[in-house]
């Protein structure tokens, strides 16, 4: 029922996520300085919305899927 928004960009030394729920109005910026930095974002966003995203069901973000 809630409505997000996200940008994920990475290359071989960045990685950063940007997510943030309309209609909770919260969010989180992810900014790392690895490539596998993402790793953790799935973590992180379970931990602020109390459930997990689908957007972590995206090949980029979760390859071993």
């Amino acid at each position: 029922g809630s409505e997000y928004f996200f940008h994920v960009d990475a290359n071989p030394y960045f990685s950063s996520l940007i997510m943030g729920s309309l209609t909770e109005r919260s969010g989180i910026v992810v900014l790392t300085n690895g490539k596998n930095g993402l790793d953790l974002t799935a973590e992180l966003v379970h931990r602020l919305y109390g459930f997990e995203h689908r957007l972590f069901d995206i090949y980029m973000l979760n390859p071993d899927n």
